[in-house]
């Protein structure tokens, strides 16, 4: 099961208006990319209508991009936190179909429906990538290839948290800050469906409603009526949780003041500065801190003997390549994801699908970046490249119409731009369903 928009439910399996993955192998050596020439904010991204294909490798495959998608490392990486040898592409994420495939490539074919996870300059954020063959991951029939694509990094990433990072088991009590954004969401299933106690995180009451709603056994605001942040006694709040709800005793320790059991076995933090502190504070001794993202900046350095005090407490900051390494592993983790969406094990929330012009991508990064998203945000490639080729088609078949003729096509709405269920977009933006009995939000910035 799947969510586009809530509360519209959307279910794995092959739609009746199915995205076209007709193949196309590029016939000039130049593509629409875009890149970062100059570490800084979103305003740093440029548009690159003539970006060389980059030479295939005998290790790589060419991907036509479908669909990329839209996450925090694309920040980092534009921003100079995770540096990179400019110029580069932009985008870790990325979905589509193989057109071309290296000599030395026997695992994948041409057609292969297929996601994968980037590394390097070479990013999602364009017509074409170079992937080298044992990043891809096979897309199953009965699931789309925008599903996958959207499920790739935050899939992907729940997925190491919850068995690898801190393998939960029954009964354990886990904290989730963010837990109503794209990782957040499916990080709060898997560690249900674990049989965890969940306390999530969140800044809003409406982002609480949906990290209720994804399984959250309780869930806290992290800021107050007038908007400002509560982090200071969220620690607090959590403990006071879990001695009002667990089913054993708090225990006193024979040494000290820490009482065994008061607090989580673990907390997975996506927010990074603001809220490291009291995932440390709100763990029994002997817990674990999972710092995997950098959404309000890094976390700070914490002194080994603070993690002494606060109960012999144990800190990791993992990375996603470091569970991936080989072939095998990426599609062994790729497939139990895609088979927990089969099999309604997980649901989520594509929030917007956006047109991939230079405007969408920014307008899709600041939402991002200002934490206004509940769901993934994804970038139509080829179907965004395909709209703004048709409108100027249409552009110039008009300046070929005599004037009588023009007045004619006016007046019988002949012309104008729609989309491909003939759905009027207006204006700069346009806002519509994307297909049949999964109503999503699409925005359209034409430019």
């Amino acid at each position: 099961m799947f969510r586009r928009a809530t509360p519209t439910v959307f279910r794995a399996g092959r739609r009746c208006c199915s995205t076209s993955t007709s193949t196309r192998t590029p016939t000039s050596t130049q593509m629409v990319a875009i890149e970062v020439h100059q570490h800084g904010d979103e305003t740093k991204l440029s548009l690159n209508t003539t970006a060389n294909i980059p030479t295939l490798s005998p290790t790589e495959c060419l991907v036509e991009n479908h669909y990329a998608g839209l996450n925090f490392h694309d920040t980092y990486t534009r921003s100079g936190l995770y540096p990179l040898r400019m110029p580069f592409v932009v985008g870790c994420e990325g979905g589509g179909v193989v057109v071309k495939i290296g000599a030395g490539v026997e695992q994948v074919k041409v057609g292969d429906r297929v996601v994968y996870l980037q590394e390097g300059e070479q990013g999602s954020y364009a017509e074409y990538t170079n992937v080298e063959h044992t990043r891809l991951m096979p897309v199953p029939d009965h699931i789309d290839l925008d599903v996958a694509t959207a499920a790739a990094v935050q899939g992907l990433t729940a997925h190491y948290l919850v068995h690898d990072s801190f393998a939960l088991k029954k009964g354990d009590w886990c904290v989730i800050h963010a837990a109503a954004g794209g990782t957040g969401q499916i990080l709060v299933q898997m560690a249900k469906a674990k049989g965890a106690h969940v306390i999530g995180t969140c800044s809003s009451k409406e982002k609480a409603a949906v990290a209720d709603a994804k399984g959250c056994d309780h869930v806290i605001l992290t800021k107050d009526d007038n908007g400002d942040d509560v982090w200071g006694s969220v620690a607090t709040r959590i403990k006071q949780i879990i001695s009002e709800n667990s089913d054993e005793p708090i225990v006193a320790s024979n040494y000290g003041p820490l009482n065994i059991n008061d607090g989580a076995h673990c907390v997975y933090d996506g927010v990074g500065l603001a809220s490291a502190t009291s995932s440390l504070e709100c763990l029994r001794p002997r817990g674990m801190a999972v710092f995997f993202g950098n959404a309000s900046g890094a976390p700070p350095d914490v002194p080994p003997l603070m993690l002494s005090k606060l109960g012999s407490l144990s800190m990791t900051r993992p990375k996603m390549h470091d569970f991936i390494r080989t072939r095998e592993e990426v599609v062994a983790r790729s497939t139990d994801v895609f088979d927990m969406l089969h099999q309604k094990k997980v649901e989520f929330m594509i929030q917007k699908t956006i047109d991939f012009t230079r405007k969408g991508v920014v307008h899709g990064t600041k939402l991002l970046q200002e934490r206004k998203t509940m769901g993934k945000i994804l970038f139509d490639i080829k179907g965004g490249l395909a709209s703004k080729q048709n409108a100027a088609r249409s552009i110039m078949a008009s300046r070929k119409v005599p004037s009588s003729q023009k007045m004619s096509n006016l007046n019988a709405g002949v012309g104008e731009n729609h989309n491909s269920e003939g759905q009027q977009r207006h204006g700069t933006i346009g806002v519509q369903n994307c297909r049949h009995f999964h109503h999503g939000t699409r925005i359209s910035f034409h430019q």
